[in-house]
């Protein structure tokens, strides 16, 4: 074991591969709160975090194995993939709701514009217009958006198991890169 230890201390890392190190760390730090995200958009830095961390850690398997075989016997993927799947059900739940309302409102402006034989029935289509237009543009930047951001932060509360064996593999690839 200890020759082991030895060998990856010899082994001195390319800078690709630290920086594909320091790059998986801070990704992973988003996702599970550990650090701040700076950007402009940190519903896209988390979802692009989340994108990318697989194929990040698969390439640089390739030059350091250990940190496949680390990600995958720390019980770290099945956690960040429960974590995956939660935050893409919430987009998925959010998004796909806001749509059924427009497309239930749609329906029913259709049917009263049918059904109407009265002037108002304009009204009451420019009407529904509006809101579903109006919708589509407020929705998802001021409501849709903040609400996704919100439970990114609270990630760790809910998910602390997840979280700290992840935070474990953090502090193992913090090891690997010194």
């Amino acid at each position: 074991m200890s020759s082991q230890g030895s060998k990856r201390r010899k082994k001195k890392l390319s800078r690709g591969s630290k920086d594909n190190l320091t790059t998986i760390i801070n990704d992973l730090s988003y996702i599970i709160g550990r650090k701040n995200i700076l950007a402009e958009d940190p519903r896209d830095t988390i979802t692009s975090a989340y994108n990318n961390i697989d194929t990040y850690i698969a390439g640089l398997s390739l030059s350091i194995p250990e940190v496949d075989s680390l990600w995958i016997e720390s019980g770290s993927k099945d956690a960040f993939l429960k974590l995956k799947r939660k935050r893409q059900w919430l987009v998925r739940f959010l998004f796909g709701g806001t749509i059924a309302i427009s497309v239930l409102l749609v329906a029913a402006t259709l049917v009263a514009f049918i059904l109407m034989d009265h002037w108002s029935k304009w009204i009451i289509l420019a009407s529904a217009v509006g809101i579903v237009l109006m919708g589509s543009l407020i929705l998802p930047n001021s409501v849709i958006g903040p609400y996704i951001i919100k439970r990114d932060k609270e990630l760790s509360s809910k998910y602390t198991k997840e979280c700290q064996l992840i935070d474990n593999y953090i502090n193992e690839l913090l090891k690997i890169r010194k």
